[in-house]
């Protein structure tokens, strides 16, 4: 839930008329701490560190669920990977 959470707030930020890129540019290191918190430092999780910041600071890419994408990637597919 905290990951749907926090990108909705790094969409959020073109809600309000003129704060959009102004506020990815605050938003995007916080997003990408909050990343690291929540999937850890793992070597193969650097890529979703790097795309989260990446999203986050370039305009009109504020619709990809970064923070979402990488928990899904680290506690859902990760785990039914290693089933296999």
């Amino acid at each position: 839930m905290l990951c749907f959470l926090v990108d909705g707030i790094g969409m959020f930020t073109y809600v309000i008329p003129g704060i959009g890129d102004f506020g990815d540019l605050i938003w995007a290191p916080l997003q990408t701490l909050f990343i690291l918190g929540m999937i850890g430092r793992e070597r193969y999780m650097a890529v979703f560190v790097v795309l989260s910041f990446t999203e986050e600071i370039l305009p009109l890419t504020d619709f990809i669920p970064t923070a979402t994408f990488s928990w899904l990637w680290k506690y859902w597919f990760l785990k039914h990977l290693r089933r296999w």
